[in-house]
């Protein structure tokens, strides 16, 4: 392995995926420390001229280093989903870290948070927590013709925030939303393989990305990462969206 000192590009950093403005506007999104010793923070690389430039604009940051569990230990805003509305509003769905939105019964489990933005992703709003809880994986999510936001992280490891049909089991859990991701309800769970074996950890299914096949189908994709069974492995299921 090689080290690369806190607070570098290629030390603590790191780019996720992102979204073509309607006008040809690439922005794409990016989390970790800005400078060293500080708590991680989301924003968004921009680009107009087909990814030759770039530009950062924050999303969300907080500097308070009492959101760490350990002092030593960054602690603060990561992974994010970006939408675009029907109406062209940009959404970003963040996930948090540690005592940041913390879940004070389930102390591995953060609220996700959201802002939002109308200038193409220059200027974001403040941060607000949402009524979707996260775990320490990223979401993925797209907009669905209708307009509403589909949503799909790991379950939870609380057991009391949603009434599970296999309470004892982990998975997937689909979560949509009609108010550009302010609240959200649960859609579909996902707590078994296509042979019936359960997830029986946190880990058995990874994060995934989706795929549009057509105008109202899609395809989920995510890996099965199951040591006990010694399953390792991509799985889908697809999503239809009737007229």
């Amino acid at each position: 392995y090689t080290r690369y000192p806190s607070g570098t590009f290629l030390g603590e950093q790191w780019m996720e995926g992102g979204l073509m403005l309607p006008g040809g506007r690439l922005v794409f999104s990016i989390w970790g420390a800005k400078n060293k010793g500080e708590n991680w923070r989301c924003g968004v690389l921009i680009s107009d001229d087909d990814g030759i430039s770039w530009r950062y604009r924050d999303v969300a940051y907080e500097p308070d280093l009492n959101i760490r569990d350990r002092p030593d230990v960054s602690a603060g805003f990561n992974e994010q989903t970006l939408f675009l509305t029907k109406e062209g509003k940009l959404v970003s769905i963040i996930r948090g870290r540690e005592k940041l939105g913390r879940l004070e019964d389930s102390p591995k489990d953060t609220w996700f948070f959201r802002s939002e933005i109308g200038d193409n992703g220059e200027t974001w709003s403040a941060y607000e927590p949402t009524n979707l809880p996260g775990t320490g994986a990223a979401s993925n999510g797209l907009t669905l013709p209708d307009g509403s936001l589909l949503q799909a992280s790991r379950i939870p490891y609380s057991r009391e925030i949603y009434p599970l049909p296999e309470p004892d089991l982990y998975g997937l859990h689909f979560s949509r939303s009609f108010d550009e991701g302010k609240t959200w309800k649960t859609e579909k769970f996902i707590q078994k393989d296509p042979e019936g074996m359960p997830f029986t950890n946190y880990y058995n299914a990874m994060n995934g990305q989706f795929l549009q096949l057509n105008e109202r189908e899609w395809l989920y994709i995510f890996g099965q990462f199951d040591v006990k069974e010694k399953v390792y492995r991509l799985l889908s299921c697809r999503l239809s969206v009737q007229r």
